[in-house]
C-alpha cells in the first residue's frame, strides 16, 4: 500500500485517507449505536423485571405475616422487623439482616427447605412449602411460606419469600400427621 501511495498523486491519496477514514468512522458509529440498543434493551428488561418484583413483593407484604427478601446464598438481604416480631426475636424492630433464613428454621426442615428454594427456577410461578421457625426462645412457628425466584443484573437467583403463620386448622392437620391436608381440616373447621 505505501508503494501504491507513494506513486499515487496526492489528491489520491487524500481521497484515499478519507474514504479509510470514513470508513472506519461509520464501524465505530455503528459499533456504539449496537451497543446502545444493547443497554436500552438491557434497561427495559430490568424495568420491567424491577416493577413484576415490586408487584410480587407487595402482595407478599399485603397476604402474609412477614415478606423477606433472600440472597442465592440463603441470607436475609434486607431488615425483617415483621419476621422479627412473628418470632419474639429481640429487638422486635428487626436486624435480621444478614442472617441465614436456615438458622431461623427447625433443624428437620432446614436440608428441605435448602433444596426446595435452590430447586426453583427463576421468572416461573411461585412455591410454597410448610416449615417450622424457631422463635426467641426456640419453640416451633409452623409456617406456609410462599416464595418466588428472580434473578439480579448478573443472573444470581435471589428470593421473595412471604411468611404466613398457620392457626388451628393448620395445627390439627400437622398433628394428623398431614401437613398437607390443610384444605381438608380447613373445611373441617368450617363445618
Amino acid at each position: 500500500l505505501g508503494d501504491c501511495l507513494s506513486n499515487a498523486a496526492p489528491i489520491q491519496v487524500y481521497t484515499i485517507w478519507q474514504v479509510s477514514w470514513a470508513f472506519i468512522c461509520g464501524l465505530i458509529a455503528l459499533l456504539v449505536e449496537s451497543m446502545s440498543v444493547q443497554e436500552v434493551r438491557a434497561n427495559v428488561m430490568a424495568e420491567i423485571s424491577s416493577e413484576g418484583e415490586l408487584t410480587i413483593e407487595s402482595l407478599l407484604t399485603a397476604f402474609c405475616d412477614a415478606m423477606i427478601r433472600v440472597s442465592h446464598d440463603l441470607l436475609i438481604t434486607q431488615d425483617a422487623p415483621k419476621l422479627s416480631a412473628l418470632l419474639l426475636r429481640q429487638p422486635l424492630g428487626g436486624n435480621l439482616q444478614g442472617s441465614s433464613l436456615l438458622d431461623l428454621v427447625h433443624e428437620e426442615d432446614r436440608h428441605n427447605l435448602a433444596m426446595h428454594l435452590r430447586g426453583t427456577t427463576c421468572n416461573h410461578l411461585a412455591k410454597s412449602m410448610s416449615v417450622r421457625l424457631l422463635d426467641g426462645r426456640g419453640s416451633d412457628v409452623k409456617v406456609q411460606l410462599y416464595h418466588t425466584c428472580c434473578a439480579d443484573v448478573e443472573g444470581t437467583p435471589r428470593y421473595l419469600v412471604g411468611i404466613c403463620e398457620h392457626g388451628y386448622a393448620w395445627d390439627s392437620a400437622w398433628e394428623n400427621g398431614s401437613p398437607g391436608g390443610l384444605d381438608e381440616a380447613l373445611h373441617r373447621s368450617f363445618d
